[in-house]
Order: structure tokens, then sequence, then C-alpha cells
């Protein structure tokens, strides 16, 4: 695909582009008799019922699994451009998300987590290898402010997080400590 445009607009063109190549195609099966057309409509439809801002991607939206709780969501969102790669629209700042924009229900708690989501960022933090370069220190960015949680993403960040969301009855469900 060959895209022509403007030089200072070409980072938002190119990484639509680059979405739609790469991201993975999401399949759906129906049934019908022989000889009849499938029931499928064109159209779409999201469950998300927020807009995210332009630059950030849900990359990630999964129940959780195993032994946790059906209420916990594995969230990962990436920010999809570089500092100065879009300064024209403002699409290489950091972007604020609120966790309301993705969830219907109401959001209970946020946790964030490794990226592989294998631990919680707070406990790595404790125990990795500190280098004396020339890298900020890294602060838990997650905030509940008026009820509502909300992160900010830098340039080319992609973090990871533990969503508990509060059922139909109203209760919190309670996460399980990793």
């Amino acid at each position: 695909v060959v895209r022509i445009g403007g030089g200072a607009g070409g980072a938002s063109a190119a990484r639509a582009g680059m979405d739609t190549a790469f991201s993975r195609p999401l399949l759906f099966f129906a049934r019908a008799p022989a000889g009849s057309p499938a029931p499928i409509a064109a159209g779409t439809s999201s469950l998300v019922p927020g807009a995210l801002p332009k630059n950030v991607m849900l990359v990630t939206l999964a129940r959780g699994t195993g032994a946790v709780d059906p209420q916990t969501y594995v969230v990962r969102l990436g920010h999809q451009y570089a500092e100065g790669e879009d300064d024209e629209e403002g699409l290489s700042r950091p972007a604020v998300v609120e966790f309301d924009d993705i969830f219907a229900e109401e959001v209970a708690s946020v946790s964030e987590r490794t990226l592989s989501n294998n631990r919680s960022r707070d406990e790595w933090e404790k125990s990795r290898l500190r280098w004396n370069g020339l890298g900020g220190t890294w602060d838990n960015r997650v905030v509940l402010k008026d009820g509502k949680y909300s992160v900010e993403l830098r340039p080319m960040e992609i973090r990871t997080f533990e969503v508990v969301v509060r059922n139909i009855l109203g209760d919190a469900s309670v996460t399980k400590e990793s």
C-alpha cells in the first residue's frame, strides 16, 4: 500500500494503515441450513462504551483466566506514536485514558501489572536491578479521582492492567494477589 500526503501528517496516515495491515483479524462463525445465507449482518459495533484517545490502541481486553474472579479483566494499552513523530495533531503527546471509557460496568479497582501480566508492577519495581543511566524513575501513574480511574501513557508506552469491575449486584469482586 502506498500512501501519499503532506509531510507533517504522514505518521498518523501510516499508523492507521499499519494497524489495519498487522492487527489480527477477528473471526466470526454462524450456522445456517444448507443453501441459505449465513445470518451475519454487515456493520460495526463496539463493546467499549467510550472513545479512546486517537493515539492509544486497546491491545488486549480479556477476561481473567483460571482461578481469577470472572469480574477481573486484563487490559493492555499502547501509545502509538513516538516523541516528535506527529506534533501537528498532538498525537505524539502523552495521552490520558479513563478506564470508564473501556467498561460499561463500574470500575472497582485498577492495578498495574508487568507487560506479561505475571506480577504486579509494584512488586517488580522493588526487585528489579537499578541501572544508573539517564532514564527517569517510574512512578505509579494510575490515578483515582472523583471515583474514576485513569492512567497517562507516554509516547510508545505499552502497559498492562488488572481491572476489577462491579458485578450486577453492585458489590466489588475481590482480586487474587499473586
